[in-house]
């Protein structure tokens, strides 16, 4: 992958991003979350749940992928669901010899 290949599928990920936060703020996902917070509410305290969109880059020749940005709605017991970024730990990435670091 060169550089151009990665920058160009960071912007997606983060268009993704944006646009599912977009999406939230609108309302787009009520049914969603009424249904999620339904399940954590008999789920008790034990279990957690999520649900979310990704944008991963898998590599043939390495055999293994990333993920650039995991964008969704989580909730556990009688919490509200909200809006968690499920994947925010840092990468790097070798494009082209340079290291790229990915937040």
């Amino acid at each position: 992958m060169d550089i151009d290949q990665f920058d160009r599928i960071d912007k997606l990920a983060d268009d993704v991003y944006n646009k599912f936060e977009e999406l939230h703020q609108k309302g787009a996902f009520v049914d969603i979350e009424n249904k999620m917070k339904e399940i954590c509410s008999y789920l008790n305290e034990k279990y957690a749940i999520s649900v979310s969109l990704d944008v991963e880059v898998f590599s043939e020749e390495k055999e293994r992928s990333i993920t650039l940005v995991k964008r969704g709605l989580a909730c556990s017991g009688d919490q509200e669901p909200y809006l968690a970024r499920l994947g925010s730990t840092a990468h790097r990435y070798v494009v082209n010899g340079q290291i790229v670091k990915l937040l």
